[in-house]
Formats: C-alpha cells, structure tokens, sequence
C-alpha cells in the first residue's frame, strides 16, 4: 500500500494565509477533502500517461503473446483513492497489486516451489510452466546441470524457454510515483476553486 499526505504549503500569500486561520477545522477538512480528491485525479492522470508512453516498461521487457500490455499501468492508476482529510491536510493512497513493490523495490523469493521461472520468449511471459506446456504442446525438460528449462524445436534444435533462478532482486522503478510538486499543484488548484466557492456564498 502506498500513502501520501499532501497539504497546501507555505507560499500561499499573507491575504490567503490570514484567511486559512480564519477558518474553523471543519471548513479547512472540507477544503482539503476536495483538494485531496483533485490531488487523487493527478495521480491518476499521471501514471495514464506514465503507462501510455511505457514508464513501466524496464530495459529489458519483452512483449507477451496473451494481449495484456498496460493492463498492470492501468490497474495503477485506477487504484488511485482519496483516504482522509482533517485540518492539516488530506492522504490519497494506491492499493494496486505490486505496485508498491515497483515504488520501493525488493527481492523476490519462491515459496511453493524451488525455483522462480522467468519466461525467455513472448508466448511464456504470463503463462505457468504448465500452461505453457499445454499451450505450446510441448514438454519442458531441464538439461542435467543447467538453470533452464527448454523445449525442443520443430527443426530438431531445442530453445530456452524458461530461466530457473532462486530469487530476483529489482531496485525501485524511477518516476513510479508521482512528483510531490505536481501532487501539491492539483492539491492546491482544487483546495483554492473550494475556497473560491465558500467566498462566494459569503
């Protein structure tokens, strides 16, 4: 789960900062839940566009053949929520599967199994071994002292189809989460269109 507290900051004018303090802490929680909601949305306008242009698209993705490309990135930004708002400020956060793990990095381990299997070719990338196997027609062998699992070819060869290994250690992904300054810009620009309408109705 990732969390983020945004806030307004403490450029905004003297006229506006005198105004703040004028407020009571219900109408200053009611200004930052709608600059938090407006906060939400630039999240999610963010990693739109972050997935659309490939962000999460590492040096060394590979293309799969079962038609999911941006279904991760998508999940992403939809999982962007308004949490809470008080008199300080208000907390947007993201529960999308394995996204925390792409803002914070971390090593993968097997826990049913010995090995963690990293496909080698577009038709494994998303399939269980014995998917594949079923998919492909076709069954894995592994060669006697080798971290691979392979098939053999219709011209008699044989490929790697499947990568053996113990654990995967990834760093965090840069640009994952979104900048605390466009985070704070939709903060703000929602907090003051709130602010506007109070005024307003006075």
């Amino acid at each position: 789960m990732i969390q983020i507290d945004v806030s307004i900051d403490s450029k905004v004018s003297e006229e506006i900062g005198a105004l703040i303090d004028s407020l009571t802490g219900s109408g200053l929680t009611d200004l930052n839940e709608v600059g938090g909601r407006q906060a939400r949305e630039g999240a999610e306008t963010y990693h739109l566009a972050f997935s659309q242009r490939g962000g999460w698209k590492g040096g060394r993705y590979m293309q799969g053949s079962l038609g999911k490309s941006g279904e991760f990135g998508s999940k992403v930004a939809a999982g962007w929520s308004f949490r809470t708002a008080d008199p300080s400020g208000a907390v947007i956060g993201n529960n999308a599967d394995y996204y925390a793990f792409k803002v914070n990095g971390g090593t993968i381990t097997p826990k049913r199994v010995s090995w963690l299997t990293i496909p080698l070719i577009p038709d494994a990338k998303g399939r269980r071994v014995a998917d594949y196997e079923i998919y492909a027609r076709k069954k894995l062998f592994r060669p006697k002292g080798k971290n691979v699992l392979m098939e053999k070819t219709d011209d008699g060869g044989v490929r790697g189809v499947y990568a053996l290994v113990k654990s995967v250690t990834m760093p965090p992904m840069p640009d994952a989460i979104p900048p605390e300054e466009l985070l704070a810009d939709e903060f703000s620009k929602g907090w003051l269109d709130a602010l506007t309408d109070k005024l307003e109705l006075l």
